[in-house]
């Protein structure tokens, strides 16, 4: 009986464990595809921007701001624009994408007033 109960421990401990570090992954993957969609739904619905001016839309897990999505439009390939939900969706930040680093585009070279896409908001 002992190796039994042993046994059912140790599958249970490992079961437990997995579902510790999946339940989480699961948790951020969904959370990011539910941002990725609301910044969609707010170019479009909101700032009138068709669907096929977004060239990609990607969310992103990092420290602050912990989740993000990244957007490159398709008439500026070259800049990425950076978008949070804090009460609403907002344009935190650009910066230069990997096309614009290909094209040996510094984040020193950009000129607000010349971006196409930018928002400036005071959080």
């Amino acid at each position: 009986m002992k190796i039994k109960t042993k046994k059912s421990f140790l599958y249970s401990f490992i079961i437990l464990i997995i579902l510790l570090l999946i339940i989480p992954y699961a948790l951020i993957k969904y959370n990011l595809h539910v941002l990725e969609n609301r910044v969609v739904n707010y170019l479009v619905e909101e700032k009138g921007y068709q669907q096929n001016e977004l060239q990609s839309v990607n969310g992103a897990f990092g420290k602050l701001p912990l989740l993000s999505v990244w957007v490159i439009f398709e008439d500026e390939p070259h800049i990425q624009y950076q978008y949070v939900e804090r009460e609403s969706i907002r344009q935190l930040a650009y910066t230069v994408s990997e096309q614009g680093k290909i094209a040996n585009l510094n984040h020193h070279d950009i000129d607000t007033n010349k971006l196409l896409h930018y928002d400036s908001y005071d959080f």
